[in-house]
């Protein structure tokens, strides 16, 4: 017989009250790899948070989660202890009384789904009963009630490059507009995660990668060029069966879609270029770039994390905004050494992107903090002359990471962008 789950964690801080919802895990059998998909769902006023599954649920014995057991989880960026406690009777979905399927809820990958929802509101406690009728599709998520607006799932997967495992996410409806924003060194598609809900929000297709050497990607050692990282997203265009994109990205990141761009123009409907610059590496920066990835081997990251910190964030932020600071070191210090020294390599010996920009026809997004301190106001004003009709937005009270240190104005920008895009 087929194990099914439900496990109600409750937050706590906060007076958070969170449900897991795991299916289709048998007994004695591992639950396959593949994609899992963390959901989340909110009322109008609730406060929206990621919620990473604490971990896969195994079928048989003394594997399966026990009543009382303790998870630390990350929410937003913020550490949080989860306490399990005992699951709620199971929902009757048929006349045979069988746990709903997995398949029946619209989630991906069958017995490997998860969906996670979590309604955030201090002292309220709200459960939703599973339904019994078959949800849209599988990019749809469940309102917790009839009110508010709707907050679609994170789906996310693997694919593989040349034999290299590359980790993904995907938000939204698949028949939103397909956007894909890449993260710049050294972080995570985590990076973006904010965003990303507020872009699904307003009915788009975010897909965030995990650059190899990144994250929950494979390492390859030694160097990484340009357009490899280039090619590694397009071949996750192409798992997922998309043929352009708004296509954006942070610091290196922006770096990369300006090679998208050089590389496979058709690939792309519109850019979004981030506090980031077109020039090829200057001597004296490649020079500094290669010193940086022989430091990093031998020493690991913390250092370099401690010391770049106020830069990465304007100054000020980093106390003002303890949550912003704290995801960009726990990113910084959970990069393997292996993947940034390729990357610094591989950056170190970039093109230069003038004449790329200067053939530009699709809209075009230059956002900049203004305190960034390694990527300017004027480095952004650059872009535009060479882009003439490019829309440029400096962000106020950020430095090199505005999407972070200010979500909400950076996030108004994106979304107005987006949704304006043929």
């Amino acid at each position: 017989m087929p194990f099914r789950a439900l496990f109600h964690l409750r937050l706590t801080e906060a007076g958070c009250t969170v449900a897991v919802y795991s299916a289709g895990v048998r007994h004695g059998q591992h639950q396959p790899s593949g994609e899992a998909t963390a959901g989340l769902y909110r009322e109008a006023g609730r406060l929206p948070a990621a919620l990473p599954v604490p971990g896969r649920v195994r079928g048989g014995g003394d594997e399966r989660l026990r009543a009382g057991a303790r998870r630390n989880v990350t929410l937003d960026g913020t550490e949080h202890q989860l306490t399990l406690t005992p699951p709620p009777p199971r929902a009757r979905s048929d006349r045979h009384h069988r746990a709903p399927s997995p398949r029946r809820c619209g989630c991906p990958g069958g017995g490997e789904a998860a969906v996670a929802v979590a309604t955030l509101a201090a002292g309220t406690e709200r459960t939703p009963r599973p339904r019994r009728n078959r949800l849209p599709d599988r990019a749809a998520a469940q309102r917790v009630s009839g009110r508010g607006p709707l907050i679609y799932a994170a789906r996310m997967g693997t694919y593989e490059v040349d034999g290299v495992r590359l980790a993904y996410e995907e938000w939204g409806p698949e028949g939103g507009t397909p956007v894909v924003l890449v993260h710049g060194h050294p972080f995570d598609r985590s990076l973006w995660r904010a965003q990303a809900r507020r872009l699904a929000g307003a009915g788009c297709r975010v897909v965030l990668p995990d650059l190899r050497g990144y994250g929950e990607s494979q390492v390859v050692p030694g160097r990484t060029p340009f357009p490899v990282f280039a090619g590694d997203v397009v071949a996750l265009l192409d798992h997922l069966g998309i043929a352009d994109a708004v296509v954006g990205g942070v610091s290196m990141g922006g770096q990369i879609t300006m090679e998208i761009r050089r590389l496979h123009p058709e690939r792309v409907r519109a850019l979004v270029l981030a506090g980031t610059s077109y020039p090829a590496e200057t001597e004296e920066g490649r020079v500094g770039r290669l010193a940086l990835a022989e430091r990093l081997l031998a020493e690991g990251m913390g250092g370099y994390a401690d010391e770049v910190i106020g830069r990465m964030l304007a100054p000020y932020n980093v106390e003002a905004k303890p949550d912003a600071a704290a995801h960009v070191l726990r990113m910084m210090r959970g990069t393997d050494p292996e993947g940034a020294a390729a990357a610094l390599r591989g950056r170190a010996e970039r093109a230069d992107y003038e004449a790329t920009l200067s053939a530009v026809t699709e809209p075009v997004l230059v956002v900049v903090g203004a305190d960034d301190s390694f990527t300017t106001v004027a480095d952004a004003e650059a872009i535009r002359r060479l882009v003439p009709h490019a829309t440029l937005t400096v962000i106020d009270g950020a430095g090199h990471l505005p999407h972070l240190e200010q979500p909400e104005e950076t996030g108004e920008a994106l979304v107005e962008f987006v949704t304006g895009v043929d």
